[in-house]
């Protein structure tokens, strides 16, 4: 897998990766315009990379054997939101854009994934379960871990996967 960004204006496709590994899971800060990715580069399971808009200035964030995943960048690119296993399990966490400083930001027993950080303020959306049953929902929590809020309870079906609506 590939990264490639299409351009609406030409049409045109330009390809940033350009190796053998399997490069997923982009996601372009809207403030200082580097790309946050995954890589199998240098880990089977996969590690958290970030580049410059056109492919270069490769800098590895994350080293975990276990892998990491999902990233999402904070509204000013300053923290990215992501999912990986450390001790403290499988669970959201926050890292600065140089990799360092990484917090837990929602605990394993929530089997928290998928977390979308807001375009204002420092709202982090992401889907996990809520406590005492086996529906996924979506949920809410501040960057410091702080102010849990549930969003959905659908007692039928499970929710996941949040985003944003909104303008930058």
């Amino acid at each position: 897998d590939r990264i490639y960004v299409y351009d609406l204006t030409t049409h045109g496709m330009v390809q940033l990766t350009h190796n053998t590994w399997n490069d997923t899971e982009p996601d372009w800060a809207k403030s200082g315009g580097r790309i946050a990715f995954v890589s199998n580069q240098t880990s089977s399971n996969g590690e958290i990379f970030t580049m410059a808009p056109d492919g270069s200035d490769v800098r590895r964030l994350t080293t975990n054997f276990n892998g990491d995943g999902q990233p999402s960048w904070s509204p000013q690119a300053e923290r990215l939101a992501f999912y990986g296993t450390r001790p403290e399990g499988q669970a959201l966490y926050t890292l600065r854009a140089d990799g360092t400083d990484i917090r837990l930001l929602a605990p394993q027993s929530l089997r928290p994934t998928s977390p979308a950080w807001g375009y204002i303020g420092e709202s982090i959306a992401f889907s996990g379960y809520r406590p005492g049953s086996g529906y996924s929902e979506i949920m809410r929590i501040q960057a410091d871990g702080s102010g849990l809020v549930l969003l959905t309870n659908n007692e039928v079906n499970f929710d996941s996967s949040p985003g944003w609506l909104g303008a930058w």
